[in-house]
């Protein structure tokens, strides 16, 4: 009486080509990821230097001119960027919106004295 292979030549070759395929895929992604990071790190670095207690003059020296910029008095009800994450709070004094590092978005909240209340960075 023969024995029946449990397991076939077919078999070994589908999970050998399977586990290339994983490995392939996960360096793609990694390499990816690296690649991203590698993008979004300068912006975060220089984002950290804006700090609570830092005057709006100095923000503007660190970071340039923002894309947006609202004041309490004048700012729409939704002045968030559409896409992006945000905490939701009222506006004191203004708020001053930069973009950078490929999908990053930075609230810095500017007290009417002109100094910065909060920061809040987010993804989109």
């Amino acid at each position: 009486m023969r024995r029946r292979k449990v397991f076939s030549c077919q078999w070994h070759a589908w999970v050998v080509a399977s586990l290339v395929f994983v490995a392939t895929l996960s360096g793609v992604f990694l390499s990816a990821f690296y690649a991203f990071d590698q993008i979004r790190r300068p912006t975060l670095q220089k984002w950290q230097a804006v700090q609570v207690g830092v005057s709006e003059e100095r923000v503007r020296e660190l970071l340039g001119p923002p894309r947006y910029e609202y004041d309490a008095a004048t700012a729409p009800e939704a002045y968030y960027v559409p896409g992006f994450g945000r905490k939701e709070r009222t506006i004191t004094g203004k708020v001053l919106i930069y973009f950078g590092g490929g999908d990053l978005v930075l609230y810095v909240y500017v007290s009417p004295e002109g100094r910065v209340e909060e920061t809040v960075s987010a993804g989109s």
